[in-house]
């Protein structure tokens, strides 16, 4: 195969490639958009994103009234939680979660209707420490619904108050000048206790010195007095 044929070779294939596609890119989008529109489904599936909220912890489901509904909560360390159901106005109802423990909660919550219903369900998540809340807003044509989430539930920072602060540093002051104050009467002792140790080993040398030099005029005072008499004898002679 000579060079000209093998380039006019790769170029057809390279267009044949580029075609494909291009056609599968053109037969894939409808199907990508599709996903994106809210349609209407007999049986509505959501699940939500992992939530990280401070406690106390309150979780409001509101939703279109059924008599067919249930809220099933699994949590890892078996912590305390308290579910509750009240009854709203214009046929909502709200189910309630509540939880004052660190945990991680798994939340089912479903509902069946006999008919086909439109409605908007609102998911309401509570900080009830700070009052932050966040409201979630679901629109469906359905029969039923199923809603998943999952609450992973964290103690609040707490920042020291006023008081707090002007009581740790006052403690931290008289902690410095209680230290410096221990170390000055240290160190006078120290000091007292070298002038003493100085003056007590100075008076012992002196008593030392002061016995040897009686010691020594004793001695001298014994000789003296035995070379008179060794003289004396001499002398009368």
């Amino acid at each position: 195969m000579n060079p000209t044929t093998k380039n006019q070779t790769n170029k057809k294939l390279t267009l044949t490639l580029l075609s494909l596609s291009l056609l599968f890119n053109l037969v894939a989008m409808p199907a990508v958009c599709a996903q994106q529109a809210p349609v209407a489904e007999e049986i509505y599936v959501f699940r939500c994103p992992t939530f990280d909220m401070y406690t106390p912890t309150r979780v409001i489901i509101t939703y279109q009234s059924s008599a067919d509904y249930s809220l099933t909560v699994t949590n890892y360390a078996q912590t305390e939680h308290h579910e509750y159901r009240t009854s709203g106005v214009s046929g909502y109802d709200s189910i309630s979660f509540n939880t004052s423990s660190t945990d991680v909660y798994n939340l089912t919550f479903t509902a069946r209707y006999a008919v086909w219903v439109r409605q908007t369900v609102t998911i309401e998540l509570i900080e009830e420490n700070n009052g932050r809340t966040k409201t979630i807003s679901i629109d469906m044509n359905s029969q039923g619904f199923n809603l998943n989430m999952i609450i992973n539930t964290i103690t609040p920072p707490r920042y020291p108050s006023q008081e707090e602060i002007i009581s740790g540093l006052l403690a931290g002051i008289n902690t410095l000048f209680g230290n410096q104050f221990n170390q000055l009467q240290s160190g006078n002792r120290d000091l007292v206790s070298s002038i003493l140790g100085s003056q007590i080993l100075s008076s012992s040398a002196l008593i030392i010195v002061l016995i040897l030099s009686v010691i020594m005029f004793i001695l001298q005072l014994k000789w003296h007095r035995s070379e008179a008499s060794q003289l004396r004898p001499l002398r009368r002679d």
